[in-house]
């Protein structure tokens, strides 16, 4: 995985991101809140999309590792609270 490219950070980045105009870069969930702050600041849209996709049914988060057993054909996965 890649770094977050906040300079003062060496956290793995969870999310890519995109000012307008800019390419895209990677940041950690830590310095995404400022990140947005800072974009909302200027008014400008910041496009963020996560690393690892995340499904939520039902207010119950399913990561990378659950969404195979689920996509299966032939099995069946539950979702634990």
């Amino acid at each position: 995985m890649a770094k977050c490219n906040q300079a003062t950070c060496a956290n793995e980045g969870t999310n890519r991101f995109t000012w307008p105009g800019r390419d895209e870069a990677v940041i950690c969930d830590d310095c995404l809140p400022k990140l947005r702050g800072v974009a909302n600041a200027m008014g400008l849209h910041l496009q963020v999309q996560p690393l690892i996709p995340v499904l939520v049914i039902r207010d119950h988060v399913l990561g990378p590792d659950d969404v195979p057993a689920l996509a299966t054909p032939g099995r069946t996965g539950s979702i634990k609270p």
